[in-house]
C-alpha cells in the first residue's frame, strides 16, 4: 500500500488542497501554498475601479507572495539546522502553483499574528493534515 501512495489524488479538506507521498521511508503531506496564504490572511484586497461598470464593487484578493517567501526565507537557517531533510522538499520561490510540505505551512503560519491565522494553524495541524493522511489511507485501501 505504501508504494501506491505516490499515485493518490489531491484531496480538498476544509478549503485546503493537499496530498501525501512516500519519500525516503516517510509519508509526507503537502498542501497548496495559495490555500495556506489565503487562510492565513497573507493577502491584499483591492476593489474594482468605480469608473468601470464591469468591475465596480468587486473585491479582488491578491496573495502577497513576497511576504510568504520572506517568512519562508527567514526560517530556512533554522530548518537547515533542525530538520535538513525538509529543505530538499522546498522549491523556491513559493508561488501560486506551489505545493509545500505541511511542516513549512505551519512554520509560515507561526509568523502570522492575526487571530484568523492562529486559529487556522490549529485547524491545519489538528484537523486538515490528519484528514488528508486518513483520506489517503482510505483511498489506498479501497483501490
Amino acid at each position: 500500500m505504501i508504494n501506491k501512495i505516490n499515485r493518490i489524488p489531491i484531496f480538498d479538506i476544509m478549503n485546503v488542497k493537499g496530498y501525501c507521498v512516500y519519500i525516503e521511508g516517510v509519508i509526507r503531506t503537502f498542501v497548496y501554498a495559495a490555500d495556506i496564504a489565503r487562510e492565513a490572511g497573507i493577502i491584499t484586497e483591492t476593489k474594482g475601479k468605480e469608473s468601470s461598470y464591469a468591475t465596480s464593487g468587486i473585491t479582488y484578493e491578491s496573495i502577497r507572495w513576497d511576504r510568504f517567501n520572506h517568512y519562508v526565507n527567514m526560517s530556512l537557517p533554522a530548518i537547515q539546522q533542525e530538520n535538513p531533510s525538509l529543505i530538499q522538499l522546498i522549491q523556491l520561490p513559493i508561488h501560486a502553483y506551489s505545493y509545500i510540505p505541511c511542516e513549512l505551512a505551519l512554520i509560515v503560519l507561526m509568523h502570522c499574528r492575526s487571530e484568523k491565522a492562529l486559529r487556522f494553524q490549529v485547524r491545519l495541524a489538528t484537523m486538515i493534515m490528519p484528514k488528508i493522511q486518513q483520506d489517503t489511507i482510505e483511498f489506498m485501501k479501497n483501490k
